[in-house]
């Protein structure tokens, strides 16, 4: 049995997911246990639910032998000479891990780390232009965030004839997965992204599920707020450091 945890967030636990689903696949003779925020469980159980070799448990049910797979785990992470490549970081980090768990790394190239979990694929949602991820960072990714100017950004694209869903409320009347009944899921806004045309904002928890297999050739843009740091699982990604570079990248691009 190999037993991780990560006491982070949405995209660090996803991303741990991920590989074990990829191990799963390798080793089907081992079982896997990943511990993570209680808060957090429901909806990444939606990223496991065809693999039973794979158990989701709350951090307190943690065993002594469960082995912390946070990317800062050693405290290497903000001083590492790939710190803004996030796809060189994480194929080095889980290559170091593979050998810690005396397996071979299935993550060794960066359109590796898209996510495949059927549970996105499974929902069908009306085509929309633009997802917008105006929810606000809470790991330090992008600095720069403000509410009112993606509000703006919201307004300007509604102007020009755009259909718009946020991950976020905002001061237009437009559709926001927050205010859907029930609310959506990551998964689901995985789900939205199989049908929109571009994607814009900030590399933050729900995002991720919307880098996936299926939406590689139809996602015709993608417009990540992020300092520094580089992604490039996907095609067709700009990224910005402010929303107004992020807006410059738009109007370059014809679509505002």
């Amino acid at each position: 049995m190999i037993q991780t945890h990560c006491d982070y967030n949405f995209g660090d636990n996803l991303i741990q997911i991920h590989y074990l689903r990829k191990l799963a696949a390798n080793y089907p003779e081992k079982k896997f246990v990943h511990a993570a925020k209680a808060a957090l469980l429901p909806q990444l159980r939606d990223a496991v639910q065809d693999v039973p070799a794979i158990s989701l448990i709350d951090l307190s049910q943690k065993q002594p032998e469960s082995i912390n797979v946070w990317k800062n785990r050693h405290g290497d992470f903000f001083n590492h000479r790939k710190r803004y490549d996030w796809s060189g970081f994480y194929i080095e980090f889980f290559h170091k891990l593979s050998r810690e768990l005396d397996v071979e790394n299935p993550l060794t190239k960066p359109a590796d780390f898209l996510f495949d979990y059927p549970r996105i694929a499974a929902k069908e949602f009306p085509a929309i232009d633009f997802l917008i991820i105006n929810s606000p960072p809470f790991s330090g990714q992008f600095v720069n965030f403000w509410g009112e100017q993606f509000d703006w950004l919201i307004g300007k694209l509604k102007e020009k004839g755009h259909s718009v869903v946020t991950t976020a409320p905002c001061s237009h009347p437009v559709p926001c997965t927050q205010g859907h009944a029930p609310p959506m899921t990551i998964s689901d806004i995985g789900s939205l992204s199989l049908r929109c045309k571009y994607i814009f904002g900030v590399a933050t928890g729900p995002i991720w599920p919307t880098f996936n297999v299926w939406n590689v050739e139809t996602v015709n843009l993608r417009v990540l707020m992020l300092d520094g740091e580089k992604i490039d699982i996907a095609p067709n990604i700009h990224h910005a450091e402010r929303i107004g570079d992020g807006i410059k990248v738009l109007k370059d691009h014809g679509v505002m």
